[in-house]
């Protein structure tokens, strides 16, 4: 009985600690200005999910560019300014949503006065919560994803504004990455269990 609380009570913080933040990220290419056509992006963001309103804060994000040659140019939290600034917001009657970002930390001369991110997804539904569940409906249902990358100096960039695309739909998550979660929490839970019993028989 006690082994049995214990494996509840591993599963029940991994829950929460899952609960208390949620991943999105996106990919594509740039396709304005035509000088960066072979560029490609992908943003990564950790956000709160919201219990109610129409906003979720960001609180890590990172955006990597890749230009042609394979060269990396990377943007990463900690993120600063006004909240509204690395929020997750509901757009046009909770069909959609915007992302919003200004990052601090960024690549050698490329970015360093300003840095602003923002990524537009126009979806289906009526969503009222920014919820994690809402959120992951309205990516998946996505009809179009649009967004763009703002900085200064441009540094090796052809301008200093990107327009970005990311191609609909957009996949979907597997479940082996929740079974694999959940199986590394109950193999941590087995080792305390042993480690426990072999404490006791020594």
């Amino acid at each position: 009985m006690h082994s049995v609380r214990l494996m509840l009570g591993v599963l029940a913080v991994a829950s929460c600690q899952l609960a208390s933040a949620a991943q999105i990220s996106f990919s594509g290419t740039v396709v304005d200005p035509a000088a960066e056509a072979l560029t490609t992006w992908v943003y990564q963001g950790t956000y709160t999910p919201a219990a109610s309103g129409l906003a979720a804060a960001i609180t890590n994000a990172t955006l990597t560019l890749t230009r042609s040659g394979g060269l990396l140019y990377t943007f990463t939290s900690p993120l600063v300014g006004a909240p509204s600034n690395n929020q997750l917001l509901l757009v046009n009657g909770g069909s959609g949503f915007k992302i919003r970002n200004k990052f601090s930390t960024t690549p050698s001369g490329i970015g360093s006065s300003y840095s602003l991110l923002t990524i537009d997804v126009a979806s289906v539904g009526a969503a009222t919560v920014a919820s994690e569940a809402n959120i992951e409906a309205l990516r998946i249902a996505a009809t179009q994803v649009t967004g763009a990358f703002d900085f200064s100096p441009q540094g090796v960039f052809s301008s200093e504004a990107l327009t970005l695309e990311s191609p609909v739909p957009q996949p979907v998550p597997e479940p082996a990455g929740v079974a694999m979660l959940l199986a590394c929490c109950l193999a941590g839970g087995v080792r305390l269990l042993r480690r426990r019993v072999c404490i006791k028989q020594s």
